[in-house]
């Protein structure tokens, strides 16, 4: 096959291999291979490399961008390869590179041609040539919703791991590289489509490799800053969001204002929920009690935002408890938008739910709350009250005294505390302690603790407070007289 044929077939390559091939032809034509001098000045030798250099110079730039491109952008790592190839079109196009700002890494992303470009209509299409856009964008919703990679669950004795929480979340990104109408549509749908979910929790309370705030930030910059201003507003909107927060964390606010105030952030529905770890006293069995809910008050929602759900949960045991903390919120709660208008509880919103969850979590077994029915697990209340936007009469029509109380602390009362202490009253067992016990996770709570109190060689009489615990013996290095 002659190097001209090769040239015609396959475009810059095979240009790039014709000036190639001329080049040794010359080379051997002039006695570069031979003992014997060229008389040809170097003018032509450099003249003749400059297309290998200058092809040499494209593919290391390629490179470069698609190594940081990935390394910038993590969350669109899957199309980063996509837009390489069309930087790569976009460099022949215009034979040389455009001037940008390296200072401002946004500030390259609208150089991309793939946003700007006109491509096919697909109007022979029955997808674009039939139905209409709000069928599209539903089917478009389906297809990039995410949904939990069972191939990689979370470990079985975490607090985390939870329905709808069990393994980390993943979608397919396969329709994006079909079409480039499809591609210019629908590149930011992975992201807005999907649930977002934060922990403003301790760090053994939460997943590894969880979404940071400044994570967000950045994504929901990127995608503000490469959709055409034809786009509608909503069209950026994230559908869910997710937020599990400890009490210490809710307290004032500020760490739940850091993810609303995001600039550009515009969710559609936001869920908080308070796990029974989280709660103020969980490890004592202590009431539950909500006290210094600041950030009611102090926290003001994206406008975007017309689903507020807030979620309590505790064990199953507590159920009373639950209920008496949620209907005192339905009296006292309602949260604000940065517009002025406020949510309410809404009439049809509460909904309750039980689950099973492991008992053994950061290295301890807390049998006091098994039942000897389910040994290593515990069963769970959730209860949930959304809020949805109101009218000001609505809300002026609430007393002086409900407005006042609206941060108040929530307690339980005493008779409902009373009835729901646990009967079991002993602190968790330590998971070295079982193992070398001989205790497995199929062992009764009951039975549990009775072969770890031999095991350290205690009475189950003694060493006991007024409540009922039995504390292991611990070794000291005090001096006796």
């Amino acid at each position: 096959m002659s190097s001209s044929y090769l040239g015609r077939e396959h475009g810059d390559l095979g240009m790039a291999t014709t000036n190639a091939a001329r080049f040794i032809s010359r080379l051997r034509s002039r006695g570069r291979f031979s003992r014997q001098p060229s008389r040809q000045p170097s003018r032509t030798f450099l003249e003749d490399f400059k297309p290998v250099l200058f092809t040499f110079t494209v593919c290391a730039v390629l490179y470069l961008a698609e190594w940081s491109w990935v390394r910038v952008y993590p969350q669109i790592r899957d199309n980063s390869r996509h837009i390489t190839v069309t930087v790569h079109n976009w460099i022949f196009r215009s034979h040389q590179l455009a001037e940008t700002d390296h200072m401002n890494e946004y500030k390259e992303l609208h150089h991309i041609g793939s946003f700007i470009h006109t491509c096919h209509e697909q109007s022979q299409s029955p997808l674009f040539g039939l139905l209409p856009a709000e069928i599209r964008d539903i089917i478009y919703s389906y297809t990039f919703a995410d949904y939990e990679d069972l191939e990689n669950l979370y470990d079985f004795n975490t607090c985390y791991r939870r329905p709808g929480h069990f393994g980390p979340s993943k979608s397919h990104t396969a329709l994006l590289q079909t079409c480039q109408v499809i591609y210019n549509n629908c590149w930011y749908m992975p992201w807005t489509s999907a649930q977002q979910t934060f922990f403003l929790a301790w760090y053994v309370r939460r997943p590894p490799m969880s979404r940071t705030t400044e994570e967000l930030e950045s994504a929901v910059r990127l995608i503000k800053s490469l959709h055409h201003p034809d786009v509608p507003a909503r069209a950026k909107e994230i559908a869910n969001v997710q937020v599990f927060a400890q009490l210490c964390e809710l307290k004032d606010g500020g760490p739940l204002s850091k993810i609303l105030d995001i600039e550009h952030f515009m969710p559609r529905s936001i869920t908080i929920t308070v796990r029974h770890t989280d709660i103020w006293g969980w490890e004592n069995d202590s009431p539950i009690s909500m006290y210094g809910s600041q950030w009611v008050c102090n926290c003001r929602f994206p406008a975007s935002v017309t689903n507020i759900c807030f979620q309590l949960e505790s064990l199953e045991r507590k159920k009373e408890q639950v209920d008496s903390i949620m209907a005192q919120i339905r009296e006292g709660w309602y949260f604000t938008r940065t517009d002025g208008v406020h949510l309410v509880p809404s009439v049809t919103g509460s909904s309750s739910e039980t689950w099973t969850g492991s008992s053994t979590w950061e290295h301890e077994r807390w049998v006091r709350d098994e039942d000897d029915g389910e040994p290593g697990k515990i069963r769970y209340h959730i209860a949930s009250l959304c809020f949805t936007p109101a009218d000001m009469t609505d809300i002026e029509s609430r007393t002086a005294r409900e407005k006042c109380t609206l941060c108040d602390g929530l307690d339980v009362p005493r008779e409902i505390a009373d009835r729901t202490r646990a009967v079991r009253r002993v602190p968790p067992l330590n998971v070295v302690d079982m193992e070398q016990a001989g205790v497995t996770s199929d062992t009764p709570a009951s039975e549990a603790i009775q072969m770890v109190r031999e095991f350290h060689n205690q009475d189950p009489g003694e060493d006991e407070d007024e409540d009922g615990y039995v504390y292991a013996e611990q070794d000291t290095d005090e001096e006796t007289d």
